[in-house]
């Protein structure tokens, strides 16, 4: 099926919401308590918790760090 721009809407918009959702100061509001943050952690890979982990570091999400650092020791 073809989808033209009026279908989709404008791409370059949705892209841009997307974006901001996932910058990791939004992304963590989408998680109601930090035990649910640490359930999403737990599911990724190693290799993917230690890219996390740095991301986490650059944005200062200290409490969020210190999550991640304990899921990552649990792999």
């Amino acid at each position: 099926m073809d989808y033209n721009q009026n279908e989709i809407g404008d791409f370059d918009e949705f892209e841009k919401i997307m974006a901001d959702m996932l910058y990791p100061p939004n992304f963590v509001n989408i998680f109601p308590t930090m035990d649910s943050f640490r359930d999403w952690v737990s599911m990724g890979e190693k290799e993917d918790i230690e890219t996390i982990l740095k991301l986490y570091e650059y944005h200062e999400l200290y409490e969020h760090c210190t999550i991640i650092k304990e899921e990552l020791n649990k792999k």
